[in-house]
């Protein structure tokens, strides 16, 4: 995750359409330009396939309250892999 603006930034929370996303380490704060790992992990044990889930992610940022975040990938039967956005 990069805060690509001059001033910090905190995630300060998250939501997600599906109970198979979850993500670790919120709240999370980026001072300006910094980069750091965000994980978001998609339990794809009862998916089989192509799949696509969101989340989307609450910031303190005063012209970019929200982001929305896609998971893509293709499951494979009894795997659950980690996305890093």
């Amino acid at each position: 995750l990069t805060n690509t603006d001059t001033i910090p930034v905190r995630i300060v929370g998250a939501e997600t359409r599906c109970s198979c996303t979850t993500l670790t380490g919120l709240p999370i704060a980026l001072g300006p330009k910094q980069t750091l790992p965000l994980i978001i992990k998609v339990d794809t044990s009862e998916k089989t396939g192509h799949f696509l889930e969101t989340a989307s992610l609450f910031t303190d940022h005063p012209r970019m309250s929200l982001i929305n975040v896609e998971m893509r990938g293709n499951a494979q039967h009894g795997t659950s892999p980690a996305v890093e956005k």
